[in-house]
C-alpha cells in the first residue's frame, strides 16, 4: 500500500520523512528473531549468522528493529507495478522472451566465476575451519550480481534508513557511475518492509550483508526473490510513503554519504575487474 496525500504541497520533506521513518521503527515490535538469537545493542555492528543451508552470512545488527527499506527518486516510475530490472520489457516494447533470460543468466553466470577469482572471496566461500565440527562459508555471488547492477531477480532493500533515504533522494546515472540530487519539487517514495515473520520464514527474504566487495561495505544490504507475477507495491508486507524532494534534503543525505562514493565507489576494484571483461 501507497499513502500519497493528494496535495503535494503537504507532503514532508525529505529529511521530515527521515524522521518519520525513525519514529515507526522505534514504534514497530520486532518479530523476527528466532528463540536461541538475542538482541545486540550496537546499531552499526554486524553479526555472523548460520543459514538453514549450513553456510554463513555476515548479516547487518536488525536484531533491534523490525523494518526494513526500500528507497526510489521518482515516484512516477514505480507507482503502477514495480519489479526487478530482470523482468522489465525490452526496448522495443515487447515481453522479454527466453533469450533474453538467457543472456541475463549468462551474465550472473560469469560474473559469479568473475568473483570466484579473487582470493580472500575463493577462502570464504570454501571455508575456514574453527574446528572439526565447525567451518564457516560465506558467499552469494547471486546476490552479489543484484548489488553490482546484474539484471537478477531481486529487489535490494536495506536495514538503514539514511541508505534508503540517499537512494529516495537522488538519480544514479549508470554510464558514468554518478548521483544527481532530485529535482525540487518532484515526488520521491521510500518503502517499508515489515519483518512479521522469523527472518528464515520469511518467503524470499535473505541477507546480502557485508561480503569483501565495496558495494557490500556500507549499504547493509537484504535481497526479496521475486517472480514475473510478483508486484513489490502489492506485498502485503510492504508500505511506501511519498516525500517531496528538496534541494536541502538532497544536500543533507548526499553529504552525508560523499554524494554515493561511500555506497558505490568509483575505485571499486570489482568493477574495474568487471569493465575489463565485460
Amino acid at each position: 500500500m501507497i499513502f500519497q496525500n493528494s496535495n503535494k504541497d503537504k507532503l514532508p520533506d525529505s529529511k521530515e520523512m527521515g524522521r518519520i521513518l525513525m519514529m515507526m521503527q522505534n514504534k514497530m515490535p520486532v518479530q523476527h528473531l528466532m528463540p536461541y538469537e538475542r538482541i545486540v545493542g550496537d546499531e552499526d555492528v554486524y553479526i555472523l549468522t548460520r543459514l538453514s543451508n549450513g553456510r554463513f552470512s555476515i548479516k547487518p545488527n536488525i536484531t533491534h528493529q523490525g523494518l526494513l527499506y526500500y528507497g526510489n527518486s521518482n515516484f512516477d516510475s514505480v507507482k503502477e507495478r514495480l519489479q526487478p530490472n530482470y523482468y522489465k520489457p525490452i526496448q522495443n516494447g515487447s515481453v522479454i522472451g527466453h533469450d533474453e533470460f538467457m543472456e541475463y543468466n549468462v551474465l550472473i553466470e560469469q560474473f559469479k566465476m568473475l568473483v570466484e577469482s579473487f582470493p580472500l572471496y575463493k577462502l570464504l566461500n570454501e571455508g575456514i575451519e574453527v574446528d572439526k565440527r565447525l567451518t564457516i562459508r560465506v558467499g552469494n555471488p547471486y546476490a552479489l550480481a543484484s548489488a553490482y547492477g546484474l539484471k537478477a531477480p531481486y529487489k535490494n532493500l536495506t536495514s538503514d534508513i539514511d541508505v534508503a533515504m540517499f537512494y529516495a533522494t537522488h538519480k544514479y546515472d549508470e554510464s558514468n557511475g554518478t548521483f544527481t540530487p532530485a529535482d525540487e519539487g518532484t515526488i520521491g517514495v521510500v518503502y517499508t518492509y515489515e519483518l512479521s515473520l522469523p527472518f528464515g520464514l520469511t518467503p524470499g527474504l535473505s541477507t546480502l550483508g557485508k561480503q569483501v566487495f565495496p558495494r557490500t561495505f556500507d549499504n547493509k544490504q537484504f535481497l526479496l526473490g521475486m517472480s514475473m507475477n510478483d508486484d513489490f507495491n502489492k506485498n502485503k508486507m510492504v508500505n511506501g510513503f511519498t516525500f517531496r524532494q528538496t534541494s536541502s534534503g538532497s544536500k543533507y543525505y548526499g553529504e552525508m554519504f560523499n554524494h554515493g562514493e561511500i555506497l558505490i565507489p568509483h575505485d571499486d576494484f570489482l568493477m574495474k575487474k568487471m569493465e575489463k571483461v565485460r
